[in-house]
């Protein structure tokens, strides 16, 4: 029974090693909430660097803890960051991938919003829920705290409303650790527990003591009292794979009474979880030289002996792990002395984890990568966090996906019909491989109808109607429909079929091309007839001065004839004067014009009257000359009949 018991778990011996300086490389501190925005500080405390959450999310809004509630708070807990919006709100935090990250998320609601209504909300990792965020009390901090293998470059952490408050979330950490450390066969490795053993202090230990930024609690069971040795230096760190603080290693407990055993136990909330164990034990007391003092021990789980027996060595640590995860309802655990040992047993601290299976695998992430980076150059305003295929039912709006077993889920259908979209048509829709309807109708989309749409081998609705998008479309496109792809272009005036534009190109290139000489020729004729032109012009106005210079005296008429005046009133003398008559209505119509009409006794200017090559009637001549009494010059007349 010992030996199959015995091989559930496995023990090893860690030297002691000079501790290296170890500074925050890897570290991921995030200050939900914190303002200004891209700002950042150094808990005095930790030494830790903190920087602003508002690179990390593009949704919630920043609060800070009531006035009361802030007193005796280290800043990282001041602010906290609300999501009053959305079902889903995530942070996606850029990661190693292939790296193991210890992650954390803290939570105390502090009255933020002064309702002093505790809430209670989930937790997601990526499309896995990793647990409920309770609170009993608005000082209560709550810490959830994972050991996840990732396997991207970007990592999501997701809070989801569940109808029973307002998420919110204080600090978000991830401390990468060294992959071969905490090992499960299968799944995420949930704290627990992380617990210092026997420390007098009643202080939590945390970076810089543990290179890691893990945060062990200090505690001491009933019927075990402490033991420490002040001696111990505590520059001195544990090296192997757990590296466990040496001001942890340095207190521990043992039995309160000579020949008793340490024990502990506890209870797991749901029977069905798988643990895993991970005890530290080291020798804190300096043997004498004369000594025959042996430490030896073995550990009985519920009864069952689970180890052969273990002895220590001064300032060596041994880590007892569980290599295979153990299901109980109950977890008691007693150290019992051997009858080859002088001194009582002793534990220095322990680690316990459960299971977090994560089962839901997360969408294929070349798909993943193209919806994000669409939703980025889109700037897409629907609800559009944490994976777009996962939990079913917080998938994407505008987005359906395939789900086939233990297969990655795949987009295959992509509707952004109406979601004011501008600029061309993004080139990551062409990654979505499985895409099978694509509809991007009634936007503002320009450019060209691209090529690499035709790539998309199972497209079977394309839909691009009501947009400005212009020039030729693909032929290698037009091909899809008479393989029965639906495809609607309606909508978008300057766009045409790959052929017909080329038509329309070379038309229009035959219609405005010119043979080579007639350039030179349009232009030699144009010169030839400016100067014929500017030649008449001077030669008329000589005319017209020659021809004014035989009238020698002023001609007017009587009331009922029309004035000859010169039109160049600048040279006019005195005695002519502009005289203005009523006469019969008109109309001038001209094409294009809206007819007018003069009123019928509205003055009418002589100079407007052109009485250019005029012929006048024998009464006309006889009424101007007054009976032929006044001699005109010579003037050739024609007798009108």
């Amino acid at each position: 029974m010992m030996a199959s018991k015995a091989l559930t778990f496995l023990y090893c011996v860690v030297l002691i090693n000079l501790a290296n300086s170890q500074d925050q490389t890897g570290f991921i501190s995030i200050d939900c909430g914190l303002e200004p925005e891209n700002s950042s500080y150094t808990e005095t405390s930790t030494g830790i660097k903190y920087v602003s959450d508002s690179s990390y999310t593009e949704t919630g809004t920043t609060k800070s803890l009531a006035p009361e509630n802030r007193q005796n708070m280290i800043q990282s807990m001041l602010s906290v960051r609300s999501f009053p919006e959305g079902i889903r709100n995530c942070y996606t935090v850029a990661v190693n991938d292939s790296t193991k990250y210890l992650i954390r998320a803290v939570f105390m609601y502090g009255n933020y919003d002064s309702r002093n209504e505790v809430p209670e909300f989930d937790l997601h990792l990526g499309p896995n829920k990793w647990d409920t965020v309770k609170l009993e009390s608005p000082l209560q901090t709550v810490t959830k705290e994972i050991i996840h293998q990732v396997l991207e470059d970007t990592l999501q952490v997701c809070l989801v409303n569940t109808g029973n408050g307002m998420p919110f979330i204080s600090v978000l950490e991830l401390r990468p650790l060294l992959n071969s450390s905490y090992v499960a066969q299968s799944g995420s490795l949930q704290l627990f527990q992380r617990l210092d053993f026997g420390s007098s202090r009643n202080v939590t230990v945390r970076y810089p003591d543990d290179v890691f930024d893990r945060i062990w609690f200090p505690f001491t069971p009933i019927g075990s009292k402490e033991l420490s040795d002040p001696s111990t230096s505590l520059s001195r760190n544990s090296s192997g794979n757990f590296r466990v603080p040496q001001v942890v290693m340095r207190t521990a407990i043992i039995p309160e009474r000579a020949g008793g055993s340490v024990d502990f136990r506890w209870i797991a909330d749901d029977p069905s979880l798988e643990f895993y164990f991970y005890m530290y034990f080291m020798e804190i007391q300096e043997p004498s030289s004369n000594s025959e003092e042996r430490r030896e021990f073995m550990v009985l789980l519920n009864g069952r002996t689970i180890t052969q027996p273990l002895s220590l060595d001064y300032l060596q640590t041994l880590v007892l792990l569980s290599s295979k995860p153990l299901t109980e309802e109950s977890y008691e655990f007693s150290i019992r002395q051997t009858r080859n040992s002088t001194l009582p047993p002793l534990i220095n601290a322990i680690e316990t984890y459960f299971v977090n299976k994560l089962p839901q695998s997360s969408t294929d992430q070349n798909d993943l990568s193209a919806m994000r980076n669409i939703k980025s150059v889109y700037k897409v305003k629907r609800n559009w966090e944490g994976d777009a295929c996962v939990p079913q039912a917080y998938t994407w709006e505008g987005v359906n996906c395939s789900y086939n077993g233990t297969s990655m889920p795949r987009v295959i259908s992509l509707n952004l019909s109406s979601a004011g979209l501008t600029g061309d048509i993004a080139s990551d829709i062409s990654r979505l491989s499985q895409l099978q309807i694509l509809d991007l109708s009634n936007n503002n989309l320009t450019g060209s109808v691209p090529a690499f749409l035709a790539q998309l081998q199972f497209l079977r609705v394309l839909n691009l109607a009501n947009n400005q998008l212009s020039g030729p479309i693909p032929s290698i496109l037009m091909e899809k429909t008479e393989n029965g792809m639906s495809f609607s272009i309606n909508g978008n005036p300057s766009i045409c079929l790959e052929n017909a534009c080329e038509e329309v190109t070379q038309k229009s290139s035959k219609k405005t091309k010119l043979p080579g000489f007639v350039i030179p020729l349009v232009a030699s004729l144009s010169g030839l007839i400016f100067i014929v032109t500017i030649s008449v012009t001077i030669l008329i106005i000589l005319m017209r001065k020659k021809k004014r210079g035989t009238i020698n005296r002023t001609i007017t008429s009587s009331s009922n004839g029309p004035s000859l005046q010169r039109r160049d009133t600048g040279s006019m003398r005195p005695s002519l004067q502009r005289r203005e008559t009523t006469r019969q209505s008109f109309q001038r119509i001209e094409s294009g014009m809206t007819d007018y009409e003069v009123n019928e006794t509205a003055p009418v200017d002589a100079f407007d009257l052109e009485l250019a090559n005029r012929k006048y009637t024998y009464a006309e001549i006889v009424n101007i000359t007054n009976g032929f009494e006044r001699d005109q010059g010579k003037v050739g007349l024609e007798e009108t009949t």
